[in-house]
């Protein structure tokens, strides 16, 4: 008897410690993108899609590379900035050519009809890990 609540005193530190659950980061890759899924508990909980436009090879065809890339801005501004959960950034580099986009999406606060317009890599909210691996593999992202 007394094992076992010598037991009980390790488990339930630990327990709390660790938050009784588990927390996992998906990090899956790909050219120019990258997408990193936060899970808790096995639900996913946070998004995070990063895109490099590289505009270097277009150099001759894009006349003014800061109003291109306020062009682009201006279509985000357009779809996103109306939905809750999504925080976007757009950095461009006319030294190097490329606009970076970053999209942060908090899956608790957007249903999954505005999270599969984002994007056809973001279907859904319900996926678990495991899930989520595999759709990203299966569309050419190396995941870890």
């Amino acid at each position: 008897m007394k094992n076992i609540k010598y037991l009980i005193l390790l488990v339930i530190p630990m327990l709390v410690i660790t938050g009784c659950g588990s927390k996992k980061t998906l990090k899956c890759e790909k050219t120019n993108s990258t997408i990193t899924y936060n899970f808790n508990k096995d639900k996913m909980s946070k998004i995070e899609i990063k895109d490099v436009i590289d505009l270097s090879n277009e150099k001759d065809e894009i006349e003014n590379f800061s109003e291109y890339a306020k062009m682009i801005e201006n279509q985000y501004n357009e779809v996103y900035e109306n939905i809750k959960g999504i925080k976007y950034t757009l950095e461009d580099s006319e030294k190097d050519y490329t606009i970076t986009i970053t999209l942060e999406i908090d899956t608790n606060k957007i249903n999954n009809d505005e999270l599969s317009e984002i994007s056809s890599l973001v279907k859904n909210s319900d996926l678990n890990y495991k899930d989520a691996k595999e759709f990203m593999e299966n569309n050419g992202y190396t995941c870890k």
